[in-house]
């Protein structure tokens, strides 16, 4: 059972996350809203006469930047509730567990460049307005090496967006196209992975793997400590060639015995399958991982 990187179910599907994060995203979310609204209106109801200081202007910076996160936030919180609320009734139990696309799925490279971006973004405005304070503000020059310290790490990070996007650019995103939705154990699962020309005659491989996440409590320095552990419990792994238009047929037996896809629970016991692509190129490789719904026979179309 070798461990994998950090988990994928909680930022691929809308209804396990909403379930999952939930509550705390409603408390952040309240928090920025209240503190952006609170630090806006203090500063905007002031009297006309009222000059405004330095201090001004950056409690309006931190408030507006509050403000737009805790919309932003709650934007998405709101999407997740809406996809869970949508699939809560249908006929079947996989349709409950997750909103499959019939069409297939992404590799998510975009959406995770953007994230990252908008992260990148976010922090570095964050940050603007302390170094403007520290720069301009005698007694505040002690800030200097906290802010450096942050500083370097904002670098490091940007340094890996940068990498990011240099892999999307030139890539571009991935996608797995289904042969049936849902696989049943015991099948056949057979897919259509699309990518880029560019991917054409390499080294490619395909990974059929099931994994599963859980939340333990190991000690750790004299200390118990809760963390998300993810692990692989079945894997198979295959040749790919992928033609001249990027485009590549894979098919795996899946086992007659195993544990169907449960992304709809608490995140104590989650379970997935996926499909991962690599292909081995000079200098940046590509990879692209593709949740894939494998359900047994009681979850399957006709199950209530």
């Amino acid at each position: 059972m070798p461990y994998l990187d950090p988990p994928h179910s909680l930022t691929t599907s809308p209804a396990s996350k909403w379930r999952a994060s939930g509550a705390m995203t409603l408390v952040v979310v309240a928090i920025c809203v209240l503190v952006g609204i609170g630090l806006l209106g203090r500063i905007l109801t002031r009297p006309a006469l009222h000059v405004r200081g330095d201090m001004d202007y950056i409690a309006l910076a931190i408030g507006g930047i509050c403000l737009i996160t805790g919309l932003l936030q709650g934007s998405v919180w709101l999407y997740h509730w809406a996809v869970a609320r949508s699939i809560r009734h249908a006929p079947a139990a996989w349709m409950r567990d997750y909103h499959w696309p019939r069409a297939g799925i992404n590799d998510g490279a975009a959406l995770a460049l953007l994230k990252n971006c908008a992260g990148m973004l976010v922090n570095g405005i964050w940050l603007a307005p302390f170094h403007w304070l520290a720069y301009n503000t005698p007694e505040a020059r002690l800030a200097f090496l906290p802010l450096g310290i942050l500083d370097i790490i904002w670098l490091v990070l940007l340094f890996f967006v940068l990498r990011q996007a240099s892999r999307f650019f030139r890539f571009g995103a991935g996608r797995l196209i289904y042969g049936a939705v849902p696989y049943l154990l015991g099948e056949r699962l057979e897919a259509v992975f699309v990518g880029s020309q560019v991917l054409a005659g390499t080294k490619a491989e395909a990974e059929l793997r099931q994994v599963r996440e859980k939340w333990e409590t190991r000690r750790s320095f004299n200390r118990n400590e809760t963390m998300l552990y993810t692990t692989k419990h079945y894997s198979d792994t295959r040749p790919l060639t992928i033609s001249p238009s990027g485009r590549a047929t894979l098919a795996f037996d899946l086992p007659p015995e195993g544990p169907s896809t449960y992304l709809g629970g608490a995140p104590q016991d989650i379970l997935y399958w996926e499909v991962v692509v690599r292909v081995n190129r000079p200098g940046l490789d590509y990879e692209g991982i593709f949740l894939v719904p494998v359900y047994g026979a009681a979850d399957g179309p006709l199950a209530a």
